[in-house]
């Protein structure tokens, strides 16, 4: 019965575009699952593209014969480009740390599409002018114009190992406020040319027997990108020693042992004193624990692998409760 609800869903999800199950598609990956290797994706959901464009063109007569025309033309367009997955990451946290609030970090957008960051709005204008002269057999136009491209994408504060996935903690990191988790950027264009075609030009009747054209396109202003301010690094993993160095002024800390034992523990820090601006990081593996000088109030819970400090200012607390 449940193969047949499988293969039900599987059905259903092939009747909607962009709709992907592979924990269905591939029920191998449910090994790693129970290894606690990689998160496995459940759901993965890529809806196509929306589009929404429109064009305006005006031609007035300035001159006959030879007939001589201004051409205007207004383009907009705007791309809407999304995409989900939901994965066993959150899930695994909610359990292991019995903090069901983590399930949310299961869902996730999508910042890369077939591994190329695309944005996830895409604004084009532009406006373009044109005179031509059209003498029975030649036409010669001479043309210019000016486009506008702005982009809206989510901003991944942690690219080289998020996957091209952007999870709710990671925003909350960057900020409380959505203006906060989106990067801008705003690219403006000129362009001028020329082109010459040969054929028979009589009124609406138009045919071209050859043809040369060029352009030469060049940006009007260096391309302009506005991001939030990327979180600062609260510690670093040597990835030769495995040695996790907490940086002292972002404290204080509150750490917590995700997986693994002594010298291979996946690691969850969390630092900072405003609840809303704190940071979370997970560091694996790690071997083991350093600061990079006096530390304040920190808190670890269930870490078994082996601390060095300079010296503790406030509170050091040991919590030993989750370990079995």
């Amino acid at each position: 019965q449940v193969k047949c609800k499988a293969k039900l869903v599987a059905c259903k999800a092939k009747n909607v575009e962009g709709l992907e199950f592979p924990i269905i598609t591939d029920p191998l990956s449910l090994l790693s699952l129970l290894k606690g290797d990689e998160p496995i994706s459940i759901l993965i959901f890529t809806p196509p593209t929306v589009v929404f464009a429109f064009e305006y063109e005006m031609i007035i007569t300035l001159y006959t014969p030879p007939t001589v025309s201004l051409e205007v033309g207004f383009g907009f367009s705007a791309e809407v480009k999304l995409g989900f997955e939901l994965d066993s990451k959150g899930i695994q946290e909610a359990i292991d740390q019995n903090c069901p609030l983590k399930a949310l970090n299961s869902f996730a957008l999508k910042d890369t599409f077939d591994d190329v960051d695309e944005p996830m709005i895409k604004l084009t204008g532009s406006l373009n002018l044109a005179v031509s002269l059209s003498a029975a057999i030649v036409k010669v136009s001479v043309y210019g114009g000016i486009t506008f491209i702005a982009t809206i994408d989510l901003y991944d504060p942690y690219p080289e190992e998020s996957r091209g996935l952007v999870r709710p903690f990671e925003l909350l990191t960057l900020g409380s406020t959505p203006d906060q988790w989106f990067e801008f950027t705003l690219e403006i264009y000129l362009n001028f040319g020329v082109s010459i075609e040969i054929g028979y030009f009589a009124g609406p009747l138009e045919v071209v027997l050859w043809d040369y054209s060029y352009t030469v396109t060049e940006p009007l202003i260096v391309p302009l990108v506005f991001q939030p301010k990327r979180p600062d690094g609260i510690a670093k993993l040597d990835d030769e020693n495995g040695n996790l160095e907490l940086t002292t002024s972002k404290g204080p800390f509150l750490c917590t042992k995700l997986s693994g034992s002594v010298g291979e523990e996946e690691i969850e820090c969390l630092a900072g004193i405003d609840k809303n601006k704190r940071i979370i990081k997970t560091f694996s593996p790690v071997k083991t624990i350093s600061t990079d000088g006096d530390i304040g109030t920190c808190e670890f819970q269930g870490i078994e692998s082996e601390a060095t400090f300079f010296a503790v200012t406030k509170d050091l607390i040991l919590d030993y409760s989750t370990n079995q």
